[in-house]
């Protein structure tokens, strides 16, 4: 019974501690940064509520970067439609969203000129850019250049 406890506590610090570490070492909350698709035993709510408070704290702006990826896959048949879990999840697009301040022009800079191709689209409200960029390879380069680039990281009030 000790050994299910301790399986039952790792995970759920585990639930916390990953997503909580990769918004301290990159400046982005992203839900999926355990890298695997599992559910977690904290809900997503709850940690990224967690990573708000510290981002208040460290007074860095709360920035949403991930992206999404497709677990299931619909196969039509005679009988009606199912839903099958992929062996691997399949990349289906970036978001990226950050609140509209002066000196966080230049992180979504980049996207701000690539707006009117299909890759990008800009669902920016009055508060937030928000976009969602549907081509991996401009996600690559993008998601680079925000980890990366010396400007974007003071932006985001990472140490150099």
């Amino acid at each position: 019974m000790e050994q299910f406890a301790s399986k039952v506590m790792a995970r759920t610090i585990a639930s916390v501690q990953l997503p909580m570490e990769h918004f301290l070492k990159t400046g982005f909350w992203d839900p999926f940064s355990s890298g695997t698709f599992e559910e977690f035993d904290i809900s997503e709510p709850q940690v990224r509520r967690a990573c708000r408070q510290m981002s208040v704290e460290l007074k860095r702006p709360f920035i949403t970067c991930h992206s999404q990826f497709s677990t299931h896959e619909l196969q039509t048949s005679p009988t009606g439609d199912l839903w099958v879990k992929r062996d691997t999840p399949l990349w289906s697009y970036g978001i990226v969203q950050v609140p509209k301040k002066a000196y966080l022009n230049v992180l979504v800079a980049p996207l701000m000129l690539a707006e009117n191709n299909a890759q990008v689209r800009d669902q920016s409200g009055t508060t937030f850019w928000n976009f969602i960029v549907s081509d991996r390879d401009v996600w690559d380069k993008f998601y680079d250049y925000l980890l990366n680039d010396p400007d974007c990281r003071k932006a985001r009030r990472l140490p150099a």
